[in-house]
């Protein structure tokens, strides 16, 4: 078994954007590496199943279906759970997200990777395993941020229903 568990302490987004930005699974192909093609297969308010085409090696690819469920927990934090089917690689694959607000305009996040993986194959490909999970999380801190940056350009509401110019002008 495979894990990988990393924490970031302050994100500067508000809850709700940080898991709009987990949840926009048709944009990970944009930013997350070796992601090639998101097709979705069924969504809800509850549920997202996705096919999606991962780049492994030069000129390999690998489709695996991924179930994504949106739990909504205490305190306003959220959990997002996706896991693939088994295939001959490894038994499942899981990602969780975690995210709480600090604050109205700031969340924690916690990710977690685990795979099921035969343990002699682990041997052979646990740094690589070790360079992609860190890579997609870095993926993400650099999406978090410029949708931090966006909202800020746009003027984004505060969250106390003022907008920045209209406290510029107090």
């Amino acid at each position: 078994m495979y894990k990988n568990t990393k924490i970031l302490p302050s994100v500067n987004l508000p809850i709700k954007s940080v898991v709009r930005t987990v949840l926009d699974i048709e944009s990970y192909p944009d930013f997350v590496p070796r992601c090639r093609a998101i097709k979705i297969l069924q969504r809800d308010d509850f549920q997202i199943t996705a096919l999606t085409t991962m780049l492994l090696a030069n000129g390999i690819y690998y489709d695996f279906t991924t179930q994504t469920k949106i739990l909504h927990g205490e305190q306003s934090s959220v959990e997002i759970i996706s896991s693939s089917n088994a295939t001959n690689w490894f038994g499942f694959m899981l990602s969780r997200w975690e995210i709480w607000p600090i604050t109205t305009s700031t969340s924690a996040v916690r990710h977690v990777v685990e795979i099921d993986i035969n343990p002699i194959l682990l041997v052979v490909v646990k740094g690589a395993i070790d360079r992609f999970a860190n890579d997609v999380l870095k993926s993400f801190i650099n999406r978090f941020e410029l949708e931090a940056k966006k909202m800020e350009h746009k003027g984004q509401p505060s969250f106390d229903g003022h907008d920045d110019k209209q406290k510029a002008n107090n």
